[in-house]
């Protein structure tokens, strides 16, 4: 992990999953980054996100696309701690995430970053609500820092189905 998370520090201690399991961030910096929505219970399990059925979906498809699964991909999630139930994040626990996920952006500079599911692509777009997947999924975004310089940065950014979402619904 590239980001030292405090959990006794006024950010995590101001958010309602203070108490729940982090799962820290894992991977190379560089070229390929994947942002999910939150741990589940096989990423508290082993202590890193995409993990669990998940990760095996993604890695899966990683590797016919020619992609290496651990050594090209950098994995965050937007929110670090474990939900109970596996809820989606609130807008309060997100925003006290955002930027523990974007100190991990800047410090990885990905050039191409994969967003799955709506809370992923509301933490990278600095949205409480970004509304469903089904309008943003495919779209090509930009991110980027307004910085000169050697801090200056973007990536090209695409909005998908999390991988769950497909292990619920294939046809999707």
């Amino acid at each position: 992990m590239i980001t030292t998370i405090d959990k006794a520090s006024e950010r995590c201690l101001k958010c309602p999953l203070v108490d729940q399991q982090l799962v820290p961030s894992f991977g190379p910096t560089g070229k390929w980054m994947i942002i999910g929505e939150a741990p589940g219970r096989w990423e508290v399990q082993k202590g890193q996100p995409f993990v669990g059925q998940s990760g095996q979906v993604l890695r899966s498809t990683l590797t016919s696309l020619g992609i290496h699964p651990e050594n090209d991909v950098y994995y965050a999630n937007a929110v670090k701690c474990h939900p109970p139930a596996n809820k989606t994040p609130s807008s309060t626990i997100i925003n006290q995430c955002n930027p523990y996920l974007w100190e991990e952006i800047l410090a990885v500079k990905p050039t191409k970053i994969l967003l799955t599911g709506g809370v992923a692509v509301g933490a990278a777009l600095f949205r409480t609500q970004a509304g469903p997947i089904t309008s943003w999924r495919g779209a090509g975004l930009i991110l980027e820092t307004k910085l000169e310089g050697p801090d200056q940065w973007s990536a090209y950014a695409v909005p998908t189905w999390h991988p769950a979402a497909i292990l619920r619904s294939p046809d999707k």
